[in-house]
């Protein structure tokens, strides 16, 4: 640990060791102090202070933190003062269970901190990732984030478990060849990223007895599986973040021009372009209506810069405990750092609480949460873009709106016509079906102006479920009556489409070329709806250039 070491030979008396891997925390700083010829002791609830006498471990049972800390240096009343604990380094595990709320462990962990700097005694508090300090100690301890493993360490790891695989009947080391190539042991390798060493060397481990069958021939596909299934799981136990499959290109009409920026700017994310000069994009803004794409827009972004996808759910963030929502924040983050370089989409933010006006009556956690996300922006060094999604602009703060903090703000507005034809095309090609089948497809993508994507996805579902249970061809006129059941988006939500419309003409790039067949007013349309009354409308091409 050599922010310890530095710490240490700067005569800091006390550390805060935040960390998700307690015991390799530990383990770490155990080595840390043999190695400078310091005595070790820890401390937890269950044992009280344990040392080692000639090798062997004994516990003194002192339990209570406040007796424990006490005891270090013989602090405290006459009938409690004992012999002082030789020089060297104590770590206290479960001391952030009452820290911050116990006045007289802070004032003896400040008064250690003055009294350590002056020796050789040194105090290290391991908490768990994402743990605040509380604020009468932000002065008096230094902070340090034990990462998770590196990608030599879990390269080793790798080893390791490759190797325990091959042993004879007496359990004896056998020899072997390397199963996985360089190529392969990288994949294998990204998948563990952003795990704990217990956890990573657990998936190993039961990938290879689960593909025991096929071991040591097992398909790095294969043996990624088992990982990748393990590190769902540990993502998912954050309850913040998730991890997304990402999606084919093809499978998502339309957004050309989103797809041609992020295919210029891939390179940027190798070692070449930082060496060149070129710096990789931080992130960028969809914003557009409900249904119009911005999700599959997301997977698809991740799928184009060959990346793992995280969602990053902001609303279940916050806590009614005071405190716990920076903390998860900063837990989060540290996740995030360690599985880069992966895309982080933060979905519908403008239904977080972040409003412009900070007034959301939470005492500025959302505003201190937002401050978090975009300072790790900023001063992060890792390979994250970021991709942030909304239904609305209105209630998000100017800072996270302006250029440079996001590299670019795309409109996502309904499909023009050209992209309404692919679309169909695509839905009904994933249901076994073609449009070149449909008879006057034309008069479909023409009835549908104003429709965004979900809505078309809908039609085509609904009308191959009839076809297929009235025994009849799916055809255009099938697909028209299907489109007449729903109110399009530009109409069910005229006044937020609107807002959006004069929003992003001003201040965002629209994610598609648009179609100069598809006028900015098309002429009266008439569609029934479903109570069988005709209304009239007159409908604008939605193209949102600017």
């Amino acid at each position: 640990m050599r922010e310890l070491e530095i710490l240490h030979y700067a005569g800091i008396g006390v550390v805060l060791v935040r960390t998700r891997e307690e015991a390799r925390a530990l383990t770490a700083i155990e080595d840390f102090a043999f190695e400078h010829g310091l005595h070790f002791r820890h401390w937890n609830t269950r044992d009280g202070w344990t040392y080692y006498d000639n090798e062997i471990a004994k516990s003194d049972g002192q339990i209570d933190p406040i007796g424990a800390l006490n005891g270090v240096l013989d602090v405290g009343t006459e009938e409690q003062q004992r012999k002082p604990m030789p020089e060297g380094v104590y770590v206290m595990n479960d001391a952030h269970y009452i820290l911050g709320k116990n006045p007289m462990l802070i004032r003896g962990i400040k008064e250690y901190s003055k009294v350590f700097s002056n020796n050789e005694y040194r105090l290290i508090i391991t908490v768990p990732e994402g743990f605040e300090c509380p604020e009468m100690l932000a002065t008096d301890v230094s902070i340090i984030d034990f990462d998770l493993p590196s990608r030599n360490e879990l390269a080793d790891t790798l080893d390791k478990a490759i190797r325990s695989s091959f042993v004879d009947d007496n359990g004896q080391p056998m020899a072997y060849e390397e199963p996985y190539d360089e190529d392969e042991r990288a994949r294998i390798l990204n998948a563990a990223i952003g795990m704990t060493a217990i956890e990573a060397e657990s998936a190993m481990a039961r990938s290879i007895v689960q593909n025991e069958a096929t071991w040591p021939d097992t398909p790095v596909e294969d043996f990624m599986r088992v990982i990748m299934s393990t590190k769902v799981e540990v993502i998912k136990r954050s309850n913040v973040l998730e991890l997304h499959s990402t999606l084919d290109p093809w499978k998502l009409g339309g957004f050309d021009r989103l797809k041609e920026w992020v295919m210029k700017r891939k390179k940027t994310f190798t070692p070449e372009a930082l060496e060149f000069g070129a710096r990789a994009p931080k992130g960028i803004g969809l914003f557009g209506v409900p249904g119009t794409g911005k999700s599959l827009a997301a997977k698809i972004v991740a799928h184009l810069l060959g990346m793992p996808l995280i969602r990053f759910d902001v609303s279940r963030v916050f806590s009614s405990l005071v405190g716990s929502t920076e903390q998860r924040v900063r837990a989060a983050l540290k996740m995030i750092e360690a599985m880069s370089p992966c895309v982080v989409w933060v979905d519908e933010v403008d239904k977080a609480g972040l409003d412009q006006n900070g007034s959301g009556g939470d005492s500025g956690v959302s505003d201190r949460v937002l401050q978090s996300l975009l300072t790790h922006m900023a001063e992060s060094q890792k390979q994250t873009f970021w991709i942030f999604t909304a239904n609305r602009t209105a209630k998000l703060p100017p800072e996270m709106l302006r250029k440079g903090r996001l590299e670019q703000l795309f409109n996502v507005a309904p499909p023009n016509r050209i992209e309404r034809r692919e679309i169909i095309d695509i839905h009904l090609k994933l249901r076994n079906h073609s449009i070149d089948d449909i008879d006057d497809i034309d008069s479909v993508v023409d009835g549908s102006v104003g429709y965004v994507g979900a809505e078309l996805e809908a039609a085509v579902n609904s009308a191959i479920t009839i076809a297929f249970s009235d025994d009849v061809d799916v055809t255009g006129e099938l697909l028209l009556e299907q489109l007449r059941e729903s109110v399009p988006i530009r109409e069910a939500f005229a006044e937020d489409f609107e807002a959006m419309r004069d929003w992003a003409d001003k201040n965002a790039a629209p994610v598609s070329t648009p179609d100069p067949d598809d006028t900015e007013d098309v002429g009266a349309k008439k569609i029934t709806n479903k109570s069988g009354k005709r209304r009239v409308r007159r409908s604008r091409a939605v193209t949102m250039e600017g």
